[in-house]
């Protein structure tokens, strides 16, 4: 599991030392030792050690720009990609999340033995909102949020599980309505908003919104209602004329 550089860091002239015998060359008269052979590799077992799913407490051993490195047990190492952190939250700076020597909660996400890599996840610890946002809000539902901003394309929108979905600025508007520049004034940070969802993919952790989705739909159900009542209504008045006719026949009859 260590990486030696230089033989000193473990051997001085003199040492007595245990190896076991790799190979001969009798051309150049030399035998090939190894003093790892003579141990378990750590490896061959990793993926019983840590399975995946696991959760750990474990140190930070180092910093780079597309994550950090946790140490699992001497000479192993796990590490833990920026992209995850959190599932909605972009980490610009890994270390604005943590620092060398902090002890962290992490769980094991992927293990491949044979490329000696263990890969790491924070935000896995927790259910993903973006599945619970699509189980709750299928599309065409809607959904109430707060703006969070407002920009010459839309306005960003946060709901719940702090995910924040986009309505694009064509999609501020009615069905029968124009866009203009003076819509977008109409919005405002923290202002309250029901919108309909019309996308919501976890996997690319996109989310569509639309207004204009939501009037037209309203007003489908309102056509829908008024073309039911007034079928309803028009039924009720042909069985009151059968029922007249009825009437008049069975005085005709007497």
């Amino acid at each position: 599991t260590k990486r030696i550089n230089n033989p000193k860091e473990v051997l001085d002239v003199g040492d007595v030392v245990e190896a076991k015998i790799l190979g001969y060359d009798l051309d150049k008269k030399r035998v090939s030792l190894g003093l790892k052979q003579l141990e378990e590799n750590p490896w061959d077992t990793i993926s019983e050690r840590y399975p995946i799913g696991m959760t750990l407490s474990k140190p930070v051993v180092k910093i780079t720009n597309s994550g950090a490195f946790v140490n699992l047990e001497e000479g192993i190492d796990g590490f833990l990609h920026i992209d995850d952190i959190s599932w909605t939250k972009k980490v610009k700076n890994m270390a604005s999340f943590c620092s060398e020597g902090d002890v962290i909660d992490v769980v094991v996400i992927r293990v491949e033995p044979d490329n000696r890599r263990i890969r790491l996840g924070v935000k896995q610890l927790e259910g993903n909102p973006w599945q619970v946002l699509r189980h709750d809000y299928p599309k065409f539902s809607t959904i109430s949020g707060v703006i969070t901003n407002v920009t010459d394309f839309g306005v960003f929108v946060k709901v719940m599980g702090d995910i924040e979905g986009l309505i694009s600025k064509y999609n501020l508007v009615g069905p029968d309505e124009e866009f203009t520049d003076e819509v977008l004034k109409k919005y405002h940070i923290g202002d309250p908003i029901t919108a309909m969802v019309v996308e919501c993919n976890p996997s690319t952790q996109k989310l569509s919104l639309s207004v204009k989705e939501m009037v037209r739909r309203s007003q489908q159900s309102e056509i829908a209602k008024y073309i039911h009542e007034d079928n309803a209504n028009d039924t009720y008045s042909l069985a009151e004329m059968m029922r007249y006719k009825d009437e008049d026949k069975e005085k005709e009859d007497n």
